[in-house]
This record gives C-alpha cells, structure tokens and sequence, in this order.
C-alpha cells in the first residue's frame, strides 16, 4: 500500500483558529490554554518513504495535490482479486397470495368441478 502525505502548517507551531458563535477565537484544551499544532515534517517523509509514496509540502498557493494525483496517476495498475456478493430479495409473496386467492375462488364458485359444493349457490340464476 502506498501512502502519500501532505505536510500542511508551521514546523515552530500556530495556535489553531476556530469560529464560535461568530467570534474568531482559538482551539483551547481542558485546562483553558491554547493548542499549538506543529507540523512534523520528519514523520510524514518517514511514512511516505516506508511505504513507496510521496512527500509533499503545502504551501500559500498550492496544497499539493497536484503532484500527488500525478504521482498516482504513474503507479503501476494492479487488480485486485475481489469476491461480490449479491443479495436477492424475494418480493413473489403477492402474486402467491393473489393466485391462491383465485384457486379457492375456482373451487367454490364452479360447482360442476366439485360435486360436494354443487348445493351451496352462492349466486341465484334464473333461467
């Protein structure tokens, strides 16, 4: 796995600036005082040498990505074997409901086919 990394801030260390309730003030800890960040150069070149990548160092007029995109877009293309699992849904529950539904009404309303129901008349026909 190659790992690229970007060294944004100050190596002497900044307060960092947030905003609440509109007012501009600075990260505080527990305790009240302000959190300092530094940047640490040293570890991120580490990172991005263990594992093949790059170091770059963001400045005011890029952050640079540009140099890590096209880092990226030279890495040699490797596919990975990769296993998809696809999950169904069975959504055929209505149309069994639906046809029993039809089969129970078969048998009770054609009284030819069943001799047993043959007296029940559930609809009165005069010819």
């Amino acid at each position: 796995m190659v790992i690229n990394t970007i060294g944004i801030g100050s190596t002497a260390g900044v307060p960092i600036p947030v905003t609440i309730g509109g007012r501009r003030d600075y990260l505080k800890d527990a305790d009240g005082h302000i959190v300092i960040t530094k940047l640490d150069e040293e570890i991120l070149k580490k990172i991005a040498l263990s594992t093949g990548g790059n170091y770059v160092r963001a400045s005011n007029n890029s952050i640079g990505l540009d140099e890590i995109f096209s880092s990226i877009g030279k890495m040699k293309k490797d596919e990975l074997e990769s296993t998809m699992y696809t999950e169904y849904n069975d959504q055929f529950q209505i149309f069994t409901v639906i046809s029993l539904f039809f089969l129970l009404l078969d048998f009770i309303v054609m009284d030819r086919k069943n001799r047993k129901l043959a007296n029940i008349r559930l609809f009165k026909f005069k010819v």
